[in-house]
């Protein structure tokens, strides 16, 4: 009984075609021996032979398609974008047209916050210039997932 121990871990590889040929040979020469085993690897194949007749349907492009994009997600992302965009470049301008243009007083205060503004212009359209070169360099825009 100890020797089947030895074989029963074996018997799938023989099955899947998995071991070398000298541990296929030694298995082989267990299964004539032992009947047990023998059993055991026959029920083995006959459940291999039918878990390998079964079949799995692939979802076709059309569904994969609608489960990685779902409707509108590209417009309402960019969307969002432009209207959070649009929204600080408003801010900033009123803000801009309040205290420089409306504001009485020290004019220290109003040139520090006129160019942090001014600055954040200059990041934001960095930042967007930089992501318009990337994506026309970008070698995965093409990948449909």
């Amino acid at each position: 009984m100890g020797e089947c121990e030895k074989y029963k871990p074996l018997l799938m590889g023989l099955i899947d075609q998995e071991l070398t040929p000298e541990e296929a040979v030694d298995v082989n020469q267990h299964l004539n021996r032992c009947a047990k085993c023998r059993a055991d690897y026959e029920s083995l194949r006959e459940t291999s032979a039918k878990i390998g007749a079964v079949s799995f349907k692939e979802p076709g492009d059309e569904i994969l398609e609608t489960l990685w994009n779902p409707p509108y997600s590209h417009f309402t992302r960019l969307s969002g974008l432009a209207m959070v965009i649009a929204g600080w470049v408003g801010l900033i301008l009123y803000i801009l047209y309040e205290w420089i243009v409306k504001s009485s007083g020290n004019l220290l205060p109003r040139i520090g916050i006129a160019v942090m503004a001014f600055g954040f212009v200059i990041l934001l359209c960095n930042a967007i210039r930089e992501r318009m070169v990337k994506y026309k360099v970008d070698p995965y825009k093409e990948v449909v997932r």
